[in-house]
């Protein structure tokens, strides 16, 4: 059994043989509860991915990938395919040219 103190600011070191053995890191966030009377701590563990988020960013980087059907162009052809669609955008915003 391990033993701790309560300091005269309220904080508590976990032995260093427990946070090893629970894999505990500075700055780990913990939730506390009272269950019977005993002071109950329980570390938050943040998931190690969001499979949704994961999905959503692959939907979004999709369109930017590689594909073999489509034509090569060349960097002048881009910046003037840029151009028109912001002029495009411009008039369809209403906003002319000075």
């Amino acid at each position: 059994m391990h033993t701790a103190s309560l300091s005269s600011k309220g904080q508590i070191v976990i032995p260093k043989a427990l946070r090893n053995e629970l894999n505990l890191l500075p700055g780990t966030r913990f939730e506390l509860s009272v269950d019977a009377g005993r002071l109950v701590l329980e570390p938050l563990r943040e998931p190690e991915f969001d499979l949704e988020a994961i999905h959503a960013a692959v939907d979004v980087l999709a369109g930017c990938l590689h594909r073999p059907d489509a034509v090569a162009t060349s960097a002048p052809e881009d910046a003037a395919a840029i151009v028109a669609l912001l002029g495009a955008e411009d008039r369809r915003m209403g906003r002319g040219q000075p």
